[in-house]
């Protein structure tokens, strides 16, 4: 790689000129990850196009995403309020601290306005989802949405579940009579779906690490964040991708299935994790049950939780395992406090070494 080109992507220089590649350098294929974030790559691709390739450049993405996730708060509390109360709602979540936080990981919040637009729609279902044409045009408006927005962030998928039972079950129609609609509605939303997100999905055939980010919720940082006491054991003690990994490649070679000779972003890596994950929510069912129902409360409590908003600033040990140069631009140039889950814990804590925090 080149030298000028390593110091952009590490973010020791705000801007790049291509001018400085060689002319014999010669383009790789994108890499996995790269498939899986296609289109948040290509909205940065676009912006660079334009205003020159710039981390600083990158700030009209933060304001288009932070307005669009304003506007669709307006739109939701339409649903069920006045345009005066909406917009009121709407300027409390644009300016929370939580939004601005999050605002800071464009990786990460980027997915919010697909999120909240699918909600929108599964809104106008159940309020006015009255005739055929609205109902399919509905349907195939939540498939583009979610297949354009796994391109950006896959848990935008989880979306799909509960829009497929919008459209069986909570249509403002009679029964009799609206069953064939309602059927031609989900498969009209998941082709819709796969056609708009078929590049990410042909991308999950390698192997998507779904398992391996299931599995990381079991580490100790998200024990204290969820507010749970410690057990007496440790599934994962640290939030990280080797560690998880290396839990993976033992249980293989414990098992004697192999040498354990493999590596995240596989397929084989992905159906070991797979095989383990079930294994560790079967021993430990209760523990699974108390970290989801622990997961719903925060949801409501972080809005108002000003502890809660500086822990979702990043996940736990995201000092040193945030993937998108963006984000460490963010850091780096003091826009994001990144390092506010850190500062409460002495320097010679466990807890603020495990997180990767220093200083």
């Amino acid at each position: 790689m080149p030298p000028a080109l390593k110091d952009f992507l590490d973010v020791k220089r705000e801007r790049f000129d291509c001018a400085e590649l060689p002319a014999t350098l010669v383009p790789a294929p994108a890499t996995w990850f790269q498939q899986l974030y296609r289109y948040l790559e290509l909205s940065v691709a676009a912006v660079w196009r334009v205003r020159g390739v710039s981390w600083p450049h990158l700030d009209v993405l933060y304001f288009a995403m932070c307005g669009a996730v304003t506007a669709l708060a307006y739109g939701l509390m339409r649903l069920c309020a006045g345009p005066v109360i909406a917009i009121g709602g709407a300027c409390l979540l644009a300016s929370s601290p939580l939004n601005l936080i999050l605002l800071s990981n464009i990786r990460d919040y980027f997915k919010a306005p697909f999120q909240m637009a699918l909600i929108l729609v599964m809104g106008c279902l159940v309020l006015y989802g009255t005739s055929r044409r609205r109902v399919l045009g509905l349907a195939c408006l939540g498939g583009a949405v979610l297949g354009i927005g796994i391109g950006f962030r896959p848990d935008v998928l989880l979306g799909a579940a509960p829009m497929t039972f919008a459209l069986l079950v909570c249509l403002p129609l009679a029964w009799r009579g609206t069953l064939l609609l309602r059927f031609s509605a989900v498969a009209l939303f998941v082709a819709t779906t796969m056609v708009t997100g078929a590049p990410i999905l042909m991308a999950y055939g390698e192997g998507g690490n779904t398992p391996h980010v299931m599995f990381l919720g079991f580490a100790d940082p998200f024990t204290e964040a969820l507010g749970i006491r410690n057990p007496d054991y440790d599934v994962l003690p640290l939030y990280n991708d080797r560690n998880a990994e290396l839990e993976v490649r033992s249980e293989v070679v414990r098992q004697r299935r192999g040498n354990g000779n493999l590596s995240m972003n596989t397929g084989d890596y992905d159906r070991e994790m797979s095989a383990y994950f079930r294994r560790v929510v079967r021993a430990l069912p209760a523990d699974m049950i108390a970290r989801s129902l622990a997961a719903v409360l925060k949801i409501f409590e972080s809005p108002f939780d000003w502890e809660a908003t500086q822990h979702s600033s990043t996940s736990p040990g995201c000092c040193n395992a945030c993937a998108t140069p963006a984000c460490r631009y963010s850091r780096s140039c003091g826009r994001s406090p990144c390092r506010s889950s850190c500062w409460r814990w002495p320097a010679s804590s466990p807890r603020r070494r495990a997180s990767g925090c220093s200083g």
